[in-house]
């Protein structure tokens, strides 16, 4: 495999937790000398609805995954479960993947394969490596090195003679062939094949494509300056040419770039491509991190030296960053002047350290909400309530400040199907949004933290008892 293609084949799997070897690697010639298990000072277990304990809290470690998966560690071993009406039942595998298009991919033993929704193997253990299902195929890799893709059934439609190759996005498939980039159609057809260095996954008819100078030397090969990239469609045909330094993967229709090709900073800059409409959007501001729009607008993070160090380093970037939103045509909704900000399908929280100031806007902008005699907010409840925190209590309000949950609790999660975890008195309670409370069944000393319910349970953390 060549460097360029080792390279679009680290960057796609390690941005989308598809890293390829792991427990697969070849066992036979490559040795890792054990380490030490880590030992968490945590324990884990599972609380339902109604206060009821469905696992102890005996786990180090336990991971909620989509469709009800549950991986879980205890003593050094790994397991898997599944939840269904609030019962957690016991699957016979190491470990598995959530639910995507009603399939879930699970591993024991170094073998791959899928489940369905009942917890049926429907596809046998046979592969070495695989992918969760993307448009009702799965990329999957026999023990011989190669990659093929099936369908839900397990039938296999694309032979087994790739290097690599990439879940469907819009009807194409990336994939490696003889050290050089390939798309397949769902009929493994190769239906693009071209002399980029890089590349990504396609959406909305369109995807990036990358081309590295050809003077870069090999040290330099993961440096953005060295790189031109621009927007290719089905056909091959670049709608939008090499240019920029850099362009991340399509969200919702949008494509961002960066441009910081020459030594001048202030010529450095970034922005964002409509790609249904291929306006090129320069965005006022260069900015940290990628923004992804959801809900209509994009959270930015930027350089402001021109404000006052917070504080406290809430922005985990840098003590000058803030944080604002902007909408498709790269306007400022809300500025980024904030420390803290959080974005809801109901609204936007945002927070300054200093002065401290606690808002709510809706998401074209607008002021909803403002934190006032030391209240913080914390969240959006329904897109009815306010969740806040004020003299050290939590409690529950409308948009008018009348208290729908008295601020009595020491702590108040965030609410999921109507339901979150409080403390209050050294107690836990499952909580509804009228502030009815289920106390747990079994008090347990030291819970420290409660996650959002979902499917009707929530993963429990407490410390540790020490003998």
């Amino acid at each position: 495999m060549n460097s360029t293609t080792k390279i679009v084949q680290y960057i796609l799997l390690s941005c989308f937790g598809l890293l390829p070897g792991g427990d697969n690697a070849d066992k036979k010639n490559d040795y890792t000398p054990p380490r030490p298990r880590y030992v968490s000072k945590y324990r884990y277990g599972i609380v339902d609805s109604g206060g009821h304990w469905v696992l102890p809290l005996e786990y180090d470690s336990i991971r909620f995954l989509e469709g009800g998966i549950v991986n879980v560690v205890m003593g050094g071993k790994k397991n898997c479960m599944m939840v269904r009406d609030s019962v957690v039942v016991s699957l016979p595998y190491d470990s598995a993947l959530g639910f995507i298009e009603d399939r879930a991919l699970v591993g024991r033993g170094g073998y791959c394969g899928y489940i369905d929704t009942e917890g049926k193997l429907i596809i046998p253990l046979l592969y070495d490596e695989a992918r969760s299902f993307s448009e009702g195929f799965a990329p999957v890799k026999k023990e011989g090195g190669k990659w093929g893709i099936i369908d839900k059934t397990g039938k296999e439609i694309v032979d087994f003679i790739y290097d690599w190759l990439e879940p469907f996005q819009d009807g194409l498939a990336l994939g490696a062939i003889d050290e050089k980039l390939v798309y397949l159609d769902t009929k493994g057809n190769v239906v693009l094949r071209g002399d980029w260095d890089s590349s990504g996954y396609f959406s909305a008819g369109l995807c990036p494509v990358g081309y590295l100078h050809p003077d870069a030397p090999e040290e330099r090969l993961f440096d953005e300056t060295c790189w031109d990239w621009g927007l290719m469609d089905k056909t091959g045909k670049m709608v939008i040419k090499p240019f920029y330094s850099y362009i991340h993967t399509i969200e919702n229709g949008i494509a961002f770039y960066a441009k910081d090709h020459g030594d001048d900073p202030n010529e450095h800059y970034s922005g964002f491509i409509n790609c249904e409409t291929l306006e090129v959007v320069k965005l006022k501001d260069r900015v940290i991190l990628v923004p992804i729009f959801r809900y209509g607008v994009a959270e930015v993070l930027v350089d402001r030296p021109d404000l006052p160090s917070p504080l406290t380093m809430s922005t985990g970037i840098g003590a000058m960053a803030r944080r604002g939103f902007i909408d498709k045509k790269g306007h400022y909704i809300v500025e980024p002047v904030y420390n803290r900000v959080l974005l809801t399908e109901w609204g936007i929280l945002c927070a300054k350290d200093e002065p401290l100031e606690s808002l709510v806007f809706d998401l074209k902008g607008k002021l909803i909400f403002k934190g006032e005699d030391g209240m913080f907010c914390c969240g959006i409840v329904e897109g009815k309530f306010i969740r806040y925190r004020k003299d050290g209590c939590y409690g529950v309000c409308d948009f008018d400040r009348k208290d729908v949950i008295r601020p009595i609790y020491q702590y108040l999660g965030t609410f999921s199907e109507g339901k979150a975890w409080g403390k209050r008195e050294g107690k836990s309670y499952v909580v509804d949004t009228l502030g009815n409370e289920t106390p747990f069944e079994t008090e347990v000393e030291g819970i420290v933290a409660v996650e959002p319910f979902q499917e009707g349970v929530a993963i429990v953390k407490a410390e540790k008892v020490l003998d």
